[in-house]
Parts: C-alpha cells; structure tokens; sequence
C-alpha cells in the first residue's frame, strides 16, 4: 500500500471517528403503538406531548400500524395526550425521558359512548 493511500485511509477514519463523536444523543424520544380494545390499529390518532417544566409542546399524528415516535425531546418529565375520532383519550402523566433513552408508550383506547336525548315538547293530537 502506498503512502497516499494510508494517508487517505487515515483521514478517513479519523472523519467518521469525529462524526461519530459529534452525534452523541443529548435528547429522548416516546414511541408506542395505539391499540382500540379488540386489539386493531388506531390509524391517524394525534399524541401531544407536552414538557412540564417548559410548556413545550409537540403532536405527531399515529401511522397506518398504530405506531407513533416523538423524537428529539430534552431530558424531562412530560405529559402524554392521545386522542382519536371516536374514542375515549388517555392521558399518561409524568413521563420521564432521559438522555439517549426510548420510553415505550402504549396505549389501548375505549370506544367513546355516544348517546342522544330528545325532548318533545308537543302534545299527540
């Protein structure tokens, strides 16, 4: 091998080494899967986070598999809203993330209860 080549080989390593060092995770992220009762996906449910030391907030909308990440948040606790058309919300308190930490938040949503009243006010002929 030639001298320019172990140069080469030598910058590169020293490249990736830097790069490599340069993304260390400072941040966490929630994933989870959105289940109704019977066990099938929850397509399109929104999930809102929001930071309780902060008030920050961010939403991401659940995928075709039910599944949902909120990446890069900051080590803190956060609160957890997950709602969908046609069902009851869960709300998760005290979420703790950590540095470089996946916290797994799962959830298994109730079919809302719908009901109607009606009134007459009218006497039967």
């Amino acid at each position: 091998m030639s001298q320019r080549n172990i140069s080469i080989l030598l910058a590169s390593f020293l490249l990736l080494a830097v790069t490599a060092f340069s993304q260390t995770q400072t941040t966490g992220r929630i994933a989870g899967q959105i289940r109704d009762t019977q066990g099938a996906a929850i397509v399109g449910a929104e999930v809102a986070v929001e930071n309780l030391a902060t008030a920050d907030q961010r939403s991401v909308i659940s995928d075709d598999s039910g599944s949902y990440s909120v990446p890069f948040l900051p080590p803190a606790r956060y609160e957890l809203k997950i709602r969908a058309k046609g069902f009851n919300s869960a709300i998760f308190h005290e979420v703790s993330i950590g540095l470089s930490e996946t916290v797994s938040v799962n959830a298994v949503l109730q079919v809302a209860q719908t009901s109607f009243e009606v009134t007459v006010t009218d006497a039967p002929p």
